[in-house]
């Protein structure tokens, strides 16, 4: 029987298997994680209702008891990000954990996204209505999807919206709220990756593997990895991908 370093040496890609470099225990369960890609900060919310703000070396810079829902995406440039609070508000905290703005919405959130900067910010609901809002937390454009929208991303490198609901649609559209594509899709969807330019777009299938899209949502085939895709994430530049 081989061991999982003698699987990833000889099955991987590179000599070295994965080690861990620390644990951290958040005493509930997480229900989101992010990180920083310019400091290595992580942020991360659990079913107690508590935001963790982790350092790069996994200490903690502080533990936020706010509510937190399910929703969390963090900005890639060390100044904050977006946080579900409670069912129907959306909050904007600082690197520190400081609350800058709170937005009181008509619905539960399923969703939230932020681009790099901060610069927008895109809220998804279970009624199938999507909004776009500035820094200053004022709105620049809305949406109605064909299904509610589980997972949302900011793609980096233009303002483009990307989501996907748990079944049924994967789609497009721009900050401004016009329609780019949707496609049809015929798994349930566990998570959404899309790398910096948005070329690369994954769902996590579970059964059905990794689905893979291009920017103009046409499906580009499957990855196999052997077991059940829940959770799915790409690197900036697409090349590495962690299920």
């Amino acid at each position: 029987m081989t061991t999982p370093g003698t699987d990833w040496s000889q099955n991987g890609r590179g000599q070295r298997h994965p080690v861990s470099a620390w644990v951290y225990n958040a005493t509930a369960p997480p229900t989101a994680v992010d990180v920083d890609i310019e400091s290595g900060d992580i942020a991360a919310v659990t079913t107690a209702g508590e935001l963790h703000l982790l350092n790069a070396d996994g200490t903690c810079r502080r533990r936020h008891g706010i509510d937190a829902g399910g929703a969390l995406d963090w900005a890639d440039t060390s100044i904050g990000g977006v946080v579900q609070v409670g069912q129907k508000t959306a909050a904007w905290l600082d690197r520190q954990g400081d609350i800058q703005w709170t937005v009181e919405c008509h619905n539960r959130i399923l969703d939230v996204a932020t681009s790099p900067f901060g610069n927008a910010v895109a809220i998804s609901f279970a009624d199938r209505h999507n909004v776009v809002l500035d820094a200053k937390s004022q709105p620049i454009g809305e949406f109605t999807s064909i299904r509610p929208l589980r997972f949302l991303q900011l793609t980096s490198s233009r303002p483009v919206v990307v989501g996907s609901a748990e079944t049924g649609v994967v789609s497009s559209h721009t900050i401004g709220g016009n329609d780019r594509w949707h496609e049809q899709i015929w798994t349930n969807v566990g998570g959404l990756g899309v790398n910096g330019n948005g070329r690369t777009i994954l769902l996590a299938a579970f059964n059905h593997g990794i689905q893979r899209f291009n920017n103009r949502g046409r499906p580009q085939g499957f990855y196999d990895i052997g077991g059940t895709a829940h959770l799915v994430s790409v690197s900036y530049i697409g090349t590495v991908i962690a299920a």
